[in-house]
């Protein structure tokens, strides 16, 4: 018997991503959207992956060095990757590829290190919410492949407890706090279905 569907739950992640799968490789107005779709994933019919074993999410855990938030682990656990995981975002990187923003992104960490270091503020004027500061991508983990500068970025300090951590939809200039994982997705989910005849 499988388990039941509870939002957030492998389960619930794994039906989600398989509609917005669905919506990206089928529908006539989503073409710009499987432009983008990697050619093994038109060739297996689906933008999911196996989920990770508990082996790669351990691996996970151990390179970040702490405990990682409940929702990415159960995401991974339903598809370790996605080949879309949003309409302005790259695909969602496996366990293994996921790290610490600059490990991943050295110039650009480079660049936020030499501008706090020229003296600039860390929450500066533009900066819509009051959470965040420009340092923050350089002490959270990258979860989505970079698409036209944006991606999204969890962020372990500032979490509401529960073990979730903070979520941003990050763009060199500007972020986005987002509630939780699951509501992002439902987001995208809403928005492509919009654009998806």
């Amino acid at each position: 018997m499988s388990a039941p569907i509870t939002t957030g739950n492998a389960a619930w992640w794994h039906t989600v991503l398989d509609r917005l799968s669905e919506l990206i490789l089928h529908s006539p107005g989503l073409a710009d959207q499987r432009s983008r779709v990697p050619a093994d994933a038109i060739e297996r019919n689906t933008l999911l992956r196996p989920g990770a074993s508990a082996e790669e999410l351990a691996e996970l855990e151990t390179r970040i060095g702490r405990p990682y938030s409940a929702s990415l682990r159960t995401l991974l656990q339903a598809s370790n990757g996605f080949a879309i995981f949003g309409q302005h975002l790259g695909r969602l990187l496996t366990a293994a590829e996921i790290d610490w923003f600059p490990k991943r992104n050295p110039v650009a960490a480079q660049e936020i290190e030499d501008y706090l270091k020229q003296g600039n503020p860390k929450r500066p004027p533009y900066a819509k919410d009051p959470k965040w500061t420009v340092d923050i991508p350089l002490h959270a983990i990258e979860i989505t492949e970079s698409f036209n500068g944006a991606t999204l970025l969890l962020h372990p300090r500032r979490g509401r407890g529960g073990g979730e951590w903070d979520i941003w939809l990050y763009k060199p200039g500007s972020a986005t706090r987002i509630a939780m994982l699951t509501d992002f997705l439902e987001q995208e989910l809403r928005a492509l279905s919009k654009h998806a005849e």
